[in-house]
């Protein structure tokens, strides 16, 4: 097992991050990566605390670099100080082609840089799957996991205290994913995917289900 320490600033004297102009911006990240490898079973963690001093208002989502976490004024900052935790991890077992995971991780499906389908813009959020080589030329992914909304969920205002430092109780949001990839020739691939993303209820046995179409499960169970 390797545990290598990280200590990492940046700066940047107007940031395309935010839409004001000569957003200066000081990022100070220090944590640490542990790697472990045996057999098929291979493990990746990613933990750190996070300081940006500079701006207070949110990034713009219109940008390639990956949205953040929970960002908060924590008591003992500055006013112009934000902070936020990288808890990141993957567990993988099996090749570089078949193998199941476990990822507090982002994904990424289709092609280049900014994917209509899934991009690498959206924050890490825990989710588990498989990849599977069906045949040399076909490839099949699937995936389950649980985001975060983003919109509050007030039945818990009559049991908890909330103040300015805490997040809120938010409304449950899960979404779950298969693909298939055929690849012609060497210029040629074929892929077809489904995404489908629900909220208000934790889990949806059906969506459970890699191998059948997520669009008549749909029907089936009255999703809009």
């Amino acid at each position: 097992m390797d545990i290598t320490p990280t200590f990492i600033y940046e700066y940047e004297s107007d940031s395309e991050e935010y839409t004001s102009e000569n957003q200066t911006v000081h990022d100070f990240e220090a944590g640490f990566e542990g790697r472990f490898s045996k057999g098929k079973l291979n493990i990746l963690t990613c933990m750190g605390y996070h300081l940006i001093d500079g701006p207070l208002k949110r990034q713009s989502r219109f940008t390639r670099n990956q949205g953040l976490h929970y960002v908060s004024n924590d008591p003992g900052l500055e006013s112009n100080q934000q902070n936020y935790y990288v808890s990141d991890l993957k567990v993988q077992y099996g090749d570089s082609s078949n193998f199941i995971y476990l990822y507090k991780w982002n994904q990424h499906w289709g092609p280049g840089i900014n994917s209509l389908t899934i991009s690498g813009k959206i924050p890490a959020f825990p989710h588990y799957g498989f990849s599977w080589d069906v045949t040399e030329e076909i490839h099949f992914n699937y995936f389950y996991g649980q985001l975060i909304s983003g919109i509050e969920d007030t039945t818990y205002s009559d049991y908890y205290s909330l103040n300015e430092y805490h997040k809120p109780f938010q409304i449950s949001r899960n979404i779950s994913g298969h693909r298939l990839d055929w690849q012609l020739s060497e210029k040629w691939n074929i892929s077809i995917s489904e995404l489908v993303i629900y909220a208000n209820r934790s889990l949806e046995a059906a969506y459970l289900l890699p191998f059948i179409p997520f669009f008549p499960i749909q029907n089936y169970i009255g999703d809009t």
